[in-house]
């Protein structure tokens, strides 16, 4: 059987086929448009393939960054997995973070362990050295995660989202975010440190200081908006919570 030829509208044949088919029948519908001297209607094409949309806006391209750049970035994982603010699953976490919080060009610098997703600070010197550090990190999650719970398959919902934070405002608006989402999803008590998170180690709340060193779990910041302009506008409260 030879390769079927699909004929321009402004070709179109006037011998009618047999409606055997999806095309024959779009054929003579063409015939007829031609004939009524009406506008030739192209015959249907292969369906479009339907992307969600969480896949669809996630292949933005990046923003190049600067050296030092601060970042606020989302990791979401797909629906149905179980709950990372468990013991076990929060061990797993900290192993990988132990071992690539730091890179060539990264730096992460305090985190958050929700339900079903993890909120990062962090730093890094360029697109390259993000990605290269993004694809570790999120590697040895999945394979920590997926053999913890005995699952197959990519275990996130999308690419990680990312957030360039330009000014001491914005970095403490991300910290604050961060260091306190436990409490902006009722997890945490007003006056207690969220055990998922980094806010054990964080040394930016009001009249607090960091109950222990936090080793190499998070790297320290380089940045000055990181290390000293965001404290400029005054430390976190203990009982502070997200406004949004």
């Amino acid at each position: 059987m030879g390769k079927r030829r699909f004929i321009k509208p402004d070709v179109v044949s006037l011998q009618l086929e047999l409606p055997t088919n999806r095309t024959a029948r779009a054929h003579n519908r063409q015939v007829e448009e031609k004939v009524a001297g009406e506008k030739i209607r192209r015959k249907p094409g292969r369906p479009k393939k339907l992307v969600p949309v969480a896949i669809a806006i996630s292949h933005y391209a990046r923003p190049k960054l600067g050296k030092k750049e601060v970042l606020h970035l989302t990791l979401k994982l797909r629906r149905g997995l179980p709950n990372l603010r468990r013991q076990k699953a929060f061990k797993a976490i900290e192993r990988s973070f132990y071992k690539y919080s730091r890179g060539d060009g990264f730096r992460l610098t305090q985190f958050s362990v929700q339900n079903d997703h993890l909120h990062f600070i962090a730093e890094a010197d360029s697109k390259p050295a993000l990605s290269r550090a993004m694809q570790k990190l999120g590697i040895s999650l999945v394979k920590r995660l997926a053999t913890l719970w005995g699952v197959a398959g990519s275990l996130y919902r999308e690419r990680y989202h990312q957030h360039v934070l330009k000014s001491p405002l914005e970095v403490r608006r991300a910290l604050l975010y961060v260091i306190q989402n436990g409490k902006k999803h009722g997890e945490v008590r007003p006056h207690e440190r969220d055990a998922y998170s980094s806010a054990p180690y964080f040394d930016g709340f009001k009249g607090v200081a960091a109950k222990r060193d936090p080793g190499r779990l998070i790297a320290e910041p380089l940045n000055w908006l990181l290390t000293k302009g965001w404290r400029n506008l005054g430390l976190i409260r203990m009982t502070e919570v997200p406004a949004t």
